[in-house]
Formats: structure tokens, sequence, C-alpha cells
């Protein structure tokens, strides 16, 4: 007896790792059919160990060929069920747990699994989204922690994503910097592969509020000085190379907002391409950088600054 029960506390384990996995009529039937094959299993009077084995086998395999992963939405709804439990243990009403509840699934939702949504929209959700849990797992507070993720992603939707977007504007560079590629003889797939690297660094630099440009321009800053601390050179005279270098990123990549009027775009982009010319014959980046910044102001005084009429 006490062998038979240590089997079937073993399919009951089995049965519980599943359920955990994923709840639902589909893998209710996948238990029901693991149960009859163990019953008809030790009706046969065949080893209680063997049975358990093929009722756990059974288990497996029909939850895998049906019932599969929880899709997005679900694991919403399991993560929002978790904290409307959270809320109504921490002494908040049941109704307003509902609430609660139903705006950070709806923000989990949207943020995740709405391929509707602009991806900038998108982002400022799951941006909220994260802090929100982070917030409550912190502090337990959920009525404070879901006003601040109002506020976060308000303020994120509000400074980021009304059209036209950064990324609309970034685009914009992008194809600017393919058709001037093209132009030039560039191949198609040479083209677009700029075209997308303009793309992402424009993005990665104006756009994504989760990443400081001036923690990018401290990491470019810090290999400088491991380069010519490398090289030989004093320990004082780098570390002041590094500084200088980290006030001229951040001059010319965090201090100007994206790209807006077209011909700046295209000045930038004519920037961009005379640095890397530069960088690719041989000249040392920080001197590129000013031939590049100075070409980018060169051009827009000249070609963009509207005349005053007569």
């Amino acid at each position: 007896m006490s062998v038979i029960l240590a089997c079937v506390l073993a399919v009951a384990t089995a049965e519980a790792d599943v359920l955990e996995r994923r709840d639902g009529d589909c893998v209710h039937r996948c238990l029901v059919e693991a149960h009859e094959l163990f019953d008809d299993c030790s009706e046969l009077g065949e080893p209680p160990g063997e049975c358990a084995a093929r009722a756990r086998a059974v288990l497996d395999t029909c939850v895998a060929d049906h019932c599969g992963p929880p899709s997005c939405a679900e694991r919403c709804e399991m993560r929002a069920e978790t904290l409307h439990e959270r809320c109504v243990e921490a002494g908040v009403a049941v109704d307003r747990c509902d609430e609660l509840a139903a705006e950070a699934l709806a923000r989990c939702v949207s943020g995740y699994c709405d391929p509707g949504l602009r991806p900038c929209t998108r982002r400022c959700l799951r941006r909220a989204h994260r802090a929100f849990h982070a917030c409550v797992d912190e502090e337990g507070d959920v009525e404070s922690c879901a006003t601040r993720a109002r506020v976060l992603a308000a303020d994120c939707i509000a400074g980021h994503c009304a059209p036209p977007t950064c990324e609309d504007r970034c685009a914009v560079l992008a194809g600017t910097v393919g058709d001037q590629c093209l132009a030039a003889g560039g191949t198609p797939d040479e083209c677009a592969k700029r075209a997308r690297w303009a793309y992402h660094r424009c993005t990665d630099l104006h756009c994504n509020p989760e990443l400081r440009c001036e923690d990018r321009c401290a990491h470019r800053a810090r290999k400088l000085v491991h380069r010519c601390v490398q090289a030989g050179r004093d320990q004082a005279e780098c570390e002041a190379f590094g500084k200088e270098a980290f006030t001229r990123c951040v001059e010319q990549r965090c201090s100007r907002p994206p790209p807006g009027d077209l011909c700046e775009e295209r000045c930038e982009a004519r920037a961009h391409e005379l640095y890397e010319t530069l960088v690719n014959a041989g000249v040392p980046p920080d001197r590129a950088v000013k031939r590049a910044r100075s070409f980018y102001r060169r051009c827009v005084r000249t070609h963009c600054t509207p005349v005053d009429a007569p």
C-alpha cells in the first residue's frame, strides 16, 4: 500500500507541476487521461512504479502536444491574478483590487501583446509595467505604485511618442542616408545596411528613454583612456584626454534633439558619411568628430538657414 501511495503522490506532483505551467480545460483533460491510464494499469496488475511512469509520460506528452505554453495575454492574466491576491492580502478593498488588477492587465497586454500599437507607445507601457511590479516588490503599496506607473507611462508617451515620433524622424534620416548611398552608386544591399545603421544609431541616441546618452559617452571615454594608457602615455594625461572626449561626445550627441527639418537631416547624414570616411582613411576619431561636427554646422548654416525677405 505504501508503494502505491508513493506512486500516486508522484503522479500528483507531476500534475501540480503542469498546473503551475498551464491552467485550463486542456490540461484537465490530459490529467484525466493520465489518471485513467494509471487506474487501468494498476487493475491489470502491473507494478505501481511502472504505472506511475506511464501516467507521467502520457501527461507530459498530452500537454506538450495539445496545450502548449501560455499565450502572452495569459501570462499577463497570471501576473494580474497574483497582483490581485497581494492587493487583497495588503488589506485593500476587493473592489479596488479588482480595478488595479484590471489596469495592470490592460497595461501588460497593450505593452507586450498588442502589435497594433505603435512601437514607441508599447515601449513606454512596458517600461511602466516593469516599474510598477518592481515598485510593488520593493514597497508593497499597490495604490501608490499604480499612480507612479500611470505618471511614468503618460510622461513617456507625451515626451517620446507625439507625432511625428522620434522614430519617425529617424526613419526619414535613414531613408535619406539610403537614397544618397544609391545615388552615389552603392548596391541596394550595402545602402540598406547603411540606412539600418543610421536608423538604429539615431534611435539609440535620441529615442530610447531607458538608455542615457551620457552613459554611452562615458563608456566611450573609458575605452579611450584604457587604449591611451596601453599605448604607454601618462595616466593623468590619458584621464584628461578622456574627460575632453566625454565632453565632446555629450555636446555632439546628447545636446541636440533628433533631426527634424529635412535639410538638417541631409546635413547630418552627410556628416555621418564624412566621419566614417575619415576614420576609414586612418584619421583619429577625435579629429574626425571635430571635422564632421564642423561640416554639419557649416552645412546647416549655408543651406538650411532661411534668408530674410528684403
